[in-house]
């Protein structure tokens, strides 16, 4: 095994344990180690979004958007926008990612609610 596999490992049983400021610190590590590593910096958004560092999880999924616009990451920037009441571009993030993957259901049910 990798050590960035072992690292998103390590960041997986942390986000999973909710010790979210740890999985930051290994994300970042992973993300020092492989810049354009596009999955670290969604799961990076996600660990700040759950921590309600909006502004740090928006930035965290535009930088993935940058390296590779799919669904995982337009899913992600929809759910920092509708967290921030900003229902609009929430809206195009989750009309984007279904155009990418048609089966994401957390994007189909946001965009719903």
């Amino acid at each position: 095994m990798s050590e960035i596999e072992d690292l998103f490992n390590k960041s997986k049983e942390f986000m999973d344990n909710k010790d979210y400021n740890s999985a930051i610190d290994i994300l970042n590590k992973i993300i020092d180690l492989e810049p354009a590593n596009q999955k670290a910096y969604v799961e990076l958004g996600h660990a700040q979004g759950n921590l309600k560092q909006y502004d740090d999880a928006l930035n965290s999924f535009e930088r993935a958007l940058a390296i590779l616009e799919n669904s995982d990451a337009l899913t992600g920037q929809g759910l920092v926008y509708y967290y921030m009441d900003n229902l609009e571009d929430a809206i195009t993030s989750f009309t984007k990612s279904l155009d990418y993957n048609h089966e994401d259901t957390q994007a189909a049910y946001y965009l719903s609610r």
